[in-house]
């Protein structure tokens, strides 16, 4: 059965206005377990999402963090998304601002369904702290996210 294209328009307007609301939520306290130890920085990391709450991703569609100098991007598995964060080391404290999504529709219905979690979690966190293993654990009242640091690409050698 396909999808009316009215019915997939509806979803691709709905989808980043609920993102949008719920980032703009800042109330909560975290959730999740952590070591206490919070990342000195989050400006030029990368990480790849190892899972949200119980779920995994889908092999091969791994959603990613990108974290610049108040600015994050990324991808949920299928979509592209990008705003602005406020980070304290402090604390551990982090805020995002502005969050956009793109709207694609996946064609793998597990992806759509796990990108769902993801940006779900990702625009209500308030948290940010290591794990005992050494993940960046991001929580708040939409769940939990455990990353791992994105492999460094080896510079091509010359002859």
């Amino acid at each position: 059965m396909r999808t009316p294209l009215l019915a997939r328009i509806g979803l691709g307007l709905v989808l980043p206005v609920v993102l949008i609301a719920v980032a703009c939520d800042g109330a909560a306290a975290p959730s999740g377990s952590s070591d206490g130890s919070h990342p000195a920085t989050l400006a030029g990391t990368n990480w790849t999402v190892l899972r949200v709450g119980t779920q995994i991703p889908v092999g091969g569609a791994e959603p990613t963090i990108a974290f610049g100098n108040g600015q994050v991007s990324g991808t949920g598995g299928c979509n592209h998304f990008g705003g602005a964060y406020a980070y304290d080391t402090a604390t551990g404290a982090l805020r995002f601002d502005q969050i956009g999504m793109t709207a694609m529709a996946c064609a793998d219905d597990r992806r759509n369904r796990f990108e769902t979690a993801f940006s779900g979690a990702l625009v209500a966190v308030s948290r940010a702290d290591f794990d005992a293993d050494h993940h960046l654990v991001l929580s708040g009242p939409g769940g939990v996210i455990v990353l791992a640091p994105m492999a460094k690409a080896e510079p091509a050698q010359t002859d």
